[in-house]
């Protein structure tokens, strides 16, 4: 589980942001959104709202790109362009079996270089102060890892284009359980971007090899299609009626097989495939369905970018009930949207769960936390029971889009 996340130098992003999933001690509503771990309660969900191009995406983008560069996997340049600095840092601090981390890494994204990279084992004091010890350290000029005993080696020996748990595999030694914790975390961060052409693979696996993820794939697709009278898997390819005529169809999604055609749904006492009768929002959702039960099963922290993609806003607080529900006990979910519907602090959140993006008056993108930013005895106060959806559309929080489309159209017509 991730407890806290630093990140600088990331896309729209130039100066440091802090997203916590430590929870506020001093909020004692809504404690079910909380999981404790080593007697720190954690934050199960955290929603990040904004208008267009404040940097919601590149907030979730940003937190994926811990698994890419951990697991060395493959990714495209994401320092900020508009700046000549190259290197992103990044510092996350993460929990394993109830085993502490923090990883800290100088990363050249344009090069694929680790210009730094350290790895500390973090435990609470009697007075619940986290104390580190450092596990392995990484500069410009030597690598120094704790091992039974502490070990230098010079730099040019070891490959900068990977990171160190990437390099070695630390058997037998006091690593080796840091290594398999370090592997394990990196892993369990997953992501949707739900505005994009989404695959069923995920849940056509699922599906097909395991019956209690088969139960709640076809259950959930039941429960957020009101037009859907029924919704399964069959081994054969089943339709009341023609699809002939729409196989051509599949070259639209990401299956080379006739696999997709399995999955039905019924309509008006029809059965037909779902992939070619049902709508991008239904698609979507039994896309999703896949990602949301691996998270909640395997405990993963799920990253959902535009969670209110072609949904409806009863569907998007439904599927963030899920995740805050007292059920789930060891999975986080982070999401961005413009559904501000969701952001229900009486509810649904609780005030140290909500982030806001804006853009500062020098034209930086900026991450607002509502409560640290507007605690109950600033100026700018918020308690933490007001209609605050309310408060963020009226402005109070930050930049909002004021658009005079009005204008824009009488200036068209009146030129004509």
């Amino acid at each position: 589980m991730l407890l806290n996340y630093k990140i600088k130098n990331f896309k729209t992003f130039k100066d440091e942001i802090d997203i916590s999933f430590i929870a506020d001690m001093h909020i004692k509503k809504l404690l079910s959104n909380t999981i404790d771990v080593n007697n720190q309660p954690l934050l199960k969900v955290v929603g990040v709202y904004g208008p267009n191009n404040t940097g919601k995406s590149c907030l979730i983008q940003a937190l994926y790109a811990l698994r890419l560069i951990m697991l060395n996997e493959q990714h495209i340049e994401f320092y900020n362009s508009f700046f000549d600095n190259h290197i992103t840092e990044i510092e996350a601090t993460y929990e394993v079996d109830k085993r502490i981390y923090r990883y800290t890494i100088k990363y050249d994204s344009k090069n694929k270089l680790f210009l730094y990279e350290k790895l500390e084992y973090l435990k609470l004091s009697k007075n619940n102060n986290l104390i580190s010890e450092k596990i392995f350290l990484r500069d410009s000029s030597s690598i120094v890892i704790k091992m039974d005993k502490t070990k230098n080696f010079p730099t040019n020996l070891i490959s900068h284009n990977l990171p160190l748990f990437m390099i070695f595999k630390f058997e037998n030694t006091s690593l080796e359980q840091a290594q398999q914790d370090y592997i394990k975390f990196a892993k369990s961060i997953d992501m949707v971007d739900m505005n994009s052409n989404m695959s069923v693979k995920r849940s056509l696996y699922l599906i097909q090899n395991d019956e209690k993820a088969k139960s709640f794939i076809t259950s959930f697709a039941r429960n957020c299609d009101i037009n859907i009278e029924d919704f399964g898997y069959s081994d054969n390819v089943v339709s009341d009626v023609d699809i002939n005529n729409l196989i051509s169809e599949y070259d639209k999604y990401d299956i080379n097989s006739k696999e997709i055609l399995k999955i039905w749904s019924k309509h008006h006492g029809s059965i037909v495939p779902s992939v070619l009768f049902d709508s991008i929002g239904t698609r979507k959702l039994i896309s999703l369905a896949g990602y949301i039960y691996d998270s909640l099963i395997e405990g993963k922290l799920l990253l959902i970018d535009e969670l209110d993609s072609s949904l409806h806003h009863i569907i998007t607080r439904a599927i963030i009930s899920l995740f805050n529900n007292e059920l789930n006990n060891k999975s986080q979910l982070v999401f961005s949207t413009h559904d501000v519907l969701t952001m229900d602090l009486r509810r649904l959140f609780r005030k140290d769960q909500i982030y806001l993006t804006d853009i500062d008056k020098d034209g930086n993108n900026k991450l607002i936390h509502l409560s640290k930013n507007y605690t109950s005895r600033s100026d700018n106060s918020l308690r933490g029971n007001e209609d605050v959806a309310d408060y963020y559309l009226k402005g109070r929080f930050g930049g909002i889009p004021t658009p005079d489309l009005f204008n824009t159209i009488y200036g068209v017509l009146n030129d004509e």
